[in-house]
């Protein structure tokens, strides 16, 4: 039986690029090596958020994002193989529940997981799923007021996953998953007569395209993408209620 060597790579790959929003695309290239056999080569990902589905597994039934990524390694020799990857992320349980692979080479080949059970709370997997927090998650969230279009503006901009939906007089109070974090939306018409605006600072994987995406959604800019000495890009915008969301990417290393 043959062992796969382990390989170090002088950029990380980025295989789930967190918040998954419907038609997003990215591409990385990186070199890798195998010092213990001093192999060398260099690894091409590409993939795109293709939207939701309705997936059953053993484990029940999900409606998922899907996403589909092409894994391109190339070898010294200009050998290549192509791995053709499938996965389906659900938002209520944070969790992948399936995946399918597909290998184009000498030896082609097709492998594909399911998720066959969750914890019996199914809580998130990046906490213990605390009970007296609502959903296991966030136990500090912002409160953010503003208009109905607010919600739309979350999931655009953020990639927000609804949690939960309670309606409310002229309005819904929606618990609102971005990232790792949780964040409270009071999106009323008109709004609540003594809301205050909040100041919200959003860490994104693309600071530029978030930006962009919070034109398309109706907010006003308050400063563009720029470098920043304390190794960040960011940027500012301003939603339709007058919240002002700072968003920002992380460029140094944790």
């Amino acid at each position: 039986m043959q062992t796969r060597r382990p390989r170090t790579y002088d950029t990380p790959l980025n295989w789930y690029p967190f918040p998954l929003t419907p038609g997003k695309t990215w591409k990385q290239t990186a070199k890798w090596q195998t010092p213990a056999a001093s192999i060398s080569g260099k690894e091409e990902v590409e993939g795109k958020v293709v939207g939701w589905e309705q997936v059953t597994v053993p484990a029940g039934t999900y409606k998922a994002m899907r996403v589909d990524i092409n894994d391109r390694v190339i070898g010294r020799a200009g050998a290549h193989d192509l791995i053709s990857l499938s996965y389906w992320y659900a938002p209520e349980v944070n969790r992948f529940v399936k995946f399918h692979y597909r290998a184009t080479s000498k030896a082609p080949w097709t492998r594909s997981w399911y998720r066959t059970s969750l914890p019996l709370d199914r809580s998130p997997r990046m906490s213990r799923g605390e009970k007296y927090v609502r959903h296991g998650i966030g136990a500090v969230r912002p409160f953010v007021y503003g208009r109905l279009d607010l919600l739309d503006f979350v999931k655009l901009v953020f990639g927000g996953v609804e949690l939960e939906r309670n309606t409310m007089p002229g309005g819904f109070h929606v618990e609102s998953k971005i990232g790792d974090s949780v964040v409270v939306l009071a999106a009323m018409d008109p709004p609540y007569k003594d809301a205050t605006r909040a100041s919200i600072y959003v860490y994104v994987d693309d600071v530029d395209a978030a930006y962009a995406r919070a034109f398309r959604a109706g907010g006003t800019s308050i400063g563009e993408p720029k470098d920043q000495p304390y190794k960040e890009r960011n940027a500012s915008v301003r939603d339709s209620f007058g919240n002002i969301w700072y968003i920002s990417t992380y460029v140094g290393k944790n």
